[in-house]
C-alpha cells in the first residue's frame, strides 16, 4: 500500500476525503489562510522531491518483482510528479534495463540526484 498525503493535508485544512485538490492549492483569489501558508511550507520544504514521494519504496519493490516475470526492454519515466523519475531510476539501477527520461521534461530535472541540470542529460542519452 501506498501513504498519500493529502487525506492528512484535506483534514488539516477541514476538507472531507472527496474534495478535489487544485495543484496550486492555493486559491489565488482569496487571501491564504494561516493553516494553507503552513500547509505550502510543509509541502515545500519536507516533501522532496514531491508529495508523492511515498510512492518511491512501495513502487520499486513491486516493479522489480514484476519486472523479473515480465521483462522489458526499456523503463520510461515521465512526470511530474518527480518521483516517477526517482522509481525508474532505481529500477533502472536494479534491472539494469536501459531507461528513457519524458523527453519533455529530461533536459530540466535529472532524478540520479534530483538536481536541474539543462544541459547534461540531453547530451546522456545513455541513461
Amino acid at each position: 500500500p501506498i501513504w498519500e498525503p493529502y487525506d492528512l493535508y484535506k483534514a488539516f485544512l477541514g476538507r472531507k476525503k472527496k474534495d478535489k485538490l487544485y495543484s496550486g492549492f492555493i486559491n489565488e483569489k482569496k487571501k491564504p489562510s494561516l493553516a494553507q501558508k503552513i500547509s505550502v511550507f510543509i509541502r515545500g520544504n519536507f516533501f522532496i522531491p514531491d508529495a508523492r514521494m511515498f510512492w518511491i519504496n512501495p513502487s520499486v519493490k513491486f516493479l522489480k518483482k514484476y519486472l523479473r516475470d515480465n521483462p522489458v526492454d526499456a523503463i520510461i519515466s515521465t512526470g511530474p510528479p518527480h518521483s516517477m523519475h526517482l522509481i525508474a531510476e532505481k529500477v533502472h539501477r536494479a534491472t539494469g534495463d536501459r531507461r528513457i527520461p519524458d523527453p519533455c521534461e529530461r533536459d530540466c530535472y535529472d532524478a540520479t540526484d534530483g538536481t536541474t541540470d539543462c544541459g547534461r542529460m540531453a547530451a546522456d542519452e545513455t541513461h
